[in-house]
């Protein structure tokens, strides 16, 4: 009885680790930020909040990336390059 709760722990122990290793590529939670991928795309979001207003706005920094200013939030929407 014992080696199957600690096969049933192990299992499920097993499944949220990979659970929590495959969503590490699509969302992350840092310090004063987040950053989102969007499945099956090459669509990407950063989004950070700042200590005072940085005002709003957006602004294009090349072909493929729009930084974007709201308030005490700023980010970046990008679409990732081959």
């Amino acid at each position: 009885m014992n080696a199957l709760i600690s096969s049933a722990s192990q299992s499920a122990y097993n499944l949220v680790s990979d659970t929590r290793d495959s969503l590490s590529g699509i969302f992350s939670l840092q310090h004063r930020g987040f950053w989102f991928r969007l499945p099956l795309t090459k669509l990407s979001l950063w989004i950070e909040w700042r200590e005072c207003s940085v005002g709003y706005g957006w602004q294009k920094n090349d072909t493929a990336d729009l930084e974007f200013f709201a308030g005490r939030l700023q980010g970046v929407f990008s679409i990732e390059r081959d």
